[in-house]
């Protein structure tokens, strides 16, 4: 970002903890049951690309510009920081936290155990790998780094086609009928069949129940 001062970064670093707080409670008490599992995905999956390749393409502006390194930002540093803390907010609402949600929902009680050791197997290998590349990505993938951050929005946009077919909405759906969810395809109109199969049912049932109380009434 072009700062040389400490003091800056660790006071970036520190307003970095209280935006991923603050959105983290506007995701867990709103967003998360409003817009369901798979829009959040979707949102974060494009904003999030977009922020990336914003992010690199103002480095790899800065990393060319003629502008001195000082202790204070330069308009590149200062966009930079603020598309770092948008891209903050729009992975803390959708791939944070969601991908969870969708794990604690989709596995039966019988697979429900290895599901989620499995899933967080994953995560931790992924933090690990990512921990682990990331030096050497800033030192090899352009000056600055500003190579990584084109490649981590084209995964990232590998994570929306994925969610796009694959990946169905879970929110309300009872777990008897998650087979039937992940059945159905296309994936985005997996959830209002699923919803409609289900008033069906419940109706039916109703109709069943009133029916036998009609007859026990008039026995």
């Amino acid at each position: 970002m072009g700062i040389t001062s400490q003091n800056t970064i660790y006071l970036l670093t520190g307003l970095f903890g209280v935006v991923k707080t603050v959105v983290t409670v506007f995701w867990l008490t709103i967003l998360i049951d409003k817009w369901g599992r798979r829009q959040l995905l979707l949102f974060g999956a494009i904003g999030g690309s977009i922020t990336m390749y914003i992010i690199g393409a103002l480095v790899t502006s800065r990393v060319h510009s003629s502008t001195p390194t000082t202790s204070s930002l330069s308009s590149e540093g200062i966009a930079t920081v603020f598309m770092v803390y948008l891209w903050t907010c729009i992975y803390v609402n959708s791939w944070n936290g969601t991908p969870w949600v969708i794990n604690a929902e989709m596995f039966s009680q019988r697979t429900r155990n290895v599901g989620q050791l499995n899933a967080s197997l994953a995560n931790w290998l992924w933090t690990f790998i990512i921990a682990r590349i990331t030096p050497n990505m800033i030192d090899g993938m352009g000056e600055s780094g500003y190579g990584m951050y084109f490649l981590f929005g084209s995964v990232t946009l590998c994570g929306l086609a994925f969610v796009w077919f694959l990946v169905p909405e879970t929110k309300a759906v009872p777990l008897d009928k998650m087979d039937r969810l992940f059945e159905i395809r296309p994936c985005s109109k997996a959830y209002s069949t699923v919803m409609t199969e289900l008033q069906t049912d419940n109706f039916d049932r109703d109709e069943m129940l009133g029916k036998l109380d009609d007859k026990s009434e008039h026995a």
